[in-house]
């Protein structure tokens, strides 16, 4: 049975570092498996990989003719994958900044791209309407799943690997079993365009963030709502859940980030810095990262008492902010191609 929950502002939590460099929004971020370097992509049709703890730019990457939408580091934090307008997605080196790898196929807008936990498959969301799975040392497509009726602005893949979800202008969410692309169940409720979704650590339940300004938790297997979260006060861009699940970092219009206990809804931070829509949000042990329509990526500690990123490997964090282990199986060779 689910529950609608309101929630109270939550305690305030203050920035610990801004990290200024693109010219134009920026709508993604992520922080490596190591938390040492985070990625972001920008309207300015650039990402940029930056040192987390003293805030430097170390490369950029060019290629994307179109905004940059998406973007995130392989498993074992060796290459970037980004989609952009262009209708491109592409794989990078992450050291180097060599762009490897364009997979063409979309034939509108790539909103959203990821990897598998293996990292040998990658993702991609687009606005024609399909989610499309591709081999990533190869660059072939593996398959097309079709069943939205309009753009599809997010994907997923669940933590075994087997399973994708994805989010739709269209109001809903799929989960598929993308190897013999069957769509399992569709998740409905929102009333407005649902920007994102991810699985839960265990894979049994889904978080959406929508348009309709609410943030849903789903039972994957039965397609139920479990909890309605409202406390953002315009549309939310973006949800996540932590590596033990027990909470949820959102991103809003409303030029906000908020932590969630997943149980009971309530606000547990509210992070206020942003001058604009707060598009995306990452976290890593005790650090959040988010990033806005206001050029603008920040860092915040939710650390109560520091003043300063906890070193990448610290182990006095709390652990319900922790980040998921990496996948010990990296990807086979990328091929590089035009």
């Amino acid at each position: 049975r689910s529950s609608a929950v309101a929630a109270q502002t939550g305690a305030p939590v203050s920035e610990i570092r801004s990290y200024i460099g693109h010219a134009s929004a920026v709508y993604c971020c992520a922080f490596s498996p190591t938390g040492e370097k985070m990625v972001s992509a920008s309207r300015d049709r650039m990402l940029k990989i930056w040192n987390v703890k003293n805030g430097n730019e170390i490369i950029t990457l060019k290629g994307h003719t179109g905004f940059v939408l998406s973007c995130a580091f392989s498993p074992n934090g060796e290459h970037v994958v980004s989609a952009s307008d262009d209708k491109m997605i592409k794989i990078w080196e992450a050291a180097s900044g060599k762009k490897l790898t364009t997979l063409k196929g979309h034939t509108d807008k790539v909103y959203c791209c990821a990897f598998s936990p293996r990292g040998d498959m990658i993702a991609s969301a687009s606005c024609d309407k399909t989610v499309r799975v591709w081999e990533t040392a190869t660059g072939r497509k593996v398959v097309t799943l079709k069943g939205h009726a309009s753009a599809v602005f997010s994907v997923c893949f669940s933590h075994d690997g087997r399973k994708l979800c994805s989010a739709s202008d269209d109001k809903t969410l799929r989960i598929w079993s993308w190897h013999d692309e069957t769509e399992l169940n569709t998740l409905q409720g929102h009333t407005g365009t649902v920007w994102s979704c991810d699985f839960s650590p265990d894979d049994t339940r889904v978080l959406s963030a929508s348009m309709d300004g609410t943030i849903r938790l789903w039972d994957s297997r039965t397609s139920a709502v479990v909890r309605v979260f409202r406390g953002h006060s315009a549309p939310v861009h973006h949800a996540i859940f932590s590596r033990d699940g027990t909470r949820i970092i959102s991103a809003s219009r409303d030029r906000t980030l908020k932590v969630w206990e997943t149980e009971t809804g309530r606000v547990l931070s509210t992070m206020v810095g942003h001058a604009n829509t707060v598009y995306h949000c990452a976290v890593f042990n005790n650090l959040v990262l988010s990033c806005s329509s206001d050029d603008v990526l920040k860092v915040w500690n939710l650390r109560p008492g520091s003043s300063a990123p906890a070193a990448p490997g610290a182990t006095a964090v709390a652990p319900a902010l922790a980040p998921a282990p990496a996948h010990a199986a990296a990807p086979a060779a990328i091929t590089a191609t035009a």
